[in-house]
């Protein structure tokens, strides 16, 4: 039956199982709240929480390096600077007031959706020019900003950009005042070893021009000592191989507006039903939050070496390691970005097989290109994996590949738009 419980009663339910992520990626302690398919969950049914709710309060650009022992913080115009390997499990603690529903039946109509737009940007340094040299050595500025323009037409929830320059503070910069525009929180991870570039996330929390009435915010990511992080609901964990790649972990919540009060979650869900008093505006006493965590991340490019194959499989079974342990807390999961590698290629294959994932919606049938590389090689790279109660409802590609493929587009990447489904 229900069980009313104090906030100190419902922290217990947060547990650590002090597990470790083993082989050469990093070790990484495990933890997150009970699993809602045990039958002990039924104890949280009803149950009122009095712990603390974390948010971000206002727009802003974190940047976080991924180190794999240390932890370390500065703060230099107003740019954060994390060192900071975390686990990927989440916890967010309810505030005062927030009944907390977990049951067994699930209700088709609890599902939420939110926009997504995932693209690899070729960074300038990377970009090969046909008179010699690379793009950061001319003018560059007015490429950015024909990309900054087509992902603010986009008008997605969340961007997941791939091959940010992140060693160019101008470029930073035009992100950061196009992110405190449209009320975007942003969070850049740089790749190890100093390397030019590494993966953005833009978070779009709150923004009075937007057309979607979606609303975001982030929640902490579990292993995380406050004190240590300056960008809560964010954890960049690096493969710790000679690629110096990384995968950045960032902890969502997603509001939802049902016609009736939510009794019952699927048990890998978690609903927070909050009085009218103590909510935004613009939501109904109906309105109740789903979790998802989403991994972003650019994998090393097959390049045709002894060495970049076994590399690729090493860093799709630590990536699908940190969906497992998502799923084991009890949360969906979805990992997007350049994977660089289309469905039968033998790293994304390692990854749905072990990460127990789902491609997106018929993309494994047909025949589509979103990247040209450098070699010439016309791939099927850019895509959007599901774990758990969350899926790809649909998809589509930006520009015309005739353009990909004439290289006369804003990058040697299409944009992917994505429309994900959580619950029900």
């Amino acid at each position: 039956g229900a069980a009313m419980v104090t906030a100190d009663a419902a922290n217990r339910m947060v547990t650590s199982f002090d597990a470790q992520f083993g082989g050469p990626l990093l070790p990484l302690p495990s933890g997150g709240l009970v699993r809602f398919a045990d039958k002990r969950a039924s104890l949280l049914s009803d149950a009122r929480c009095g712990a603390k709710r974390t948010n971000l309060s206002a727009p802003g650009c974190a940047a976080a390096a991924a180190h794999p022992l240390s932890s370390r913080t500065s703060t230099q115009d107003n740019i954060h600077h994390s060192n900071h390997v975390a686990n990927p499990m989440a916890v967010m603690k309810a505030a005062p007031g927030v009944q907390m529903f977990a049951g067994t039946s699930p209700l088709a109509s609890c599902a939420v959706t939110f926009s997504i737009l995932c693209w690899n940007l070729l960074a300038p340094p990377y970009k090969r020019m046909s008179g010699g040299g690379r793009e950061s050595e001319h003018d560059w500025e007015a490429r950015v900003h024909a990309q900054i323009e087509t992902v603010g037409d986009a008008d997605a929830d969340v961007v997941a950009l791939q091959e940010f320059w992140c060693a160019n503070p101008k470029n930073v910069d035009m992100w950061q005042e196009f992110a405190a525009k449209h009320g975007y929180t942003m969070f850049i991870s740089r790749r190890t070893n100093s390397k030019a570039d590494g993966c953005c996330v833009l978070i779009r929390q709150a923004s009075p021009n937007s057309k979607s009435p979606r609303r975001i915010e982030l929640r902490n990511l579990d292993g995380i000592d406050p004190e240590d992080s300056t960008s809560p609901g964010l954890a960049t964990l690096s493969y710790n191989d000679w690629g110096d790649r990384i995968v950045q972990l960032v902890g969502l919540t997603v509001d939802g507006a049902p016609s009736f009060t939510p009794r019952e979650l699927q048990p890998s869900l978690l609903c927070l039903a909050q009085p009218q008093a103590t909510l935004p505006p613009r939501l109904s006493t109906k309105s109740f939050f789903l979790w998802v965590t989403l991994l972003h991340t650019h994998l090393t490019f097959p390049h045709p070496s002894l060495h970049d194959g076994p590399m690729r499989l090493h860093q799709a079974r630590k990536l699908a390691e940190c969906v497992r342990r998502v799923r084991a807390a009890g949360t969906p999961a979805i990992v997007c970005g350049d994977l660089n590698g289309d469905h039968d290629d033998p790293a994304v294959t390692e990854l749905l097989r072990r990460g127990g994932m789902r491609p997106m919606p018929n993309a494994a049938d047909e025949a589509w290109a979103s990247h040209v590389a450098h070699n010439g090689r016309v791939m099927a790279c850019d895509m959007a994996l599901t774990s758990g109660d969350c899926a790809v409802e649909s998809w589509r590609l930006g520009g015309t590949e005739a353009e990909l493929l004439a290289r006369r587009s804003l990058s040697d990447h299409r944009p992917l738009h994505i429309t994900v489904s959580v619950g029900g």
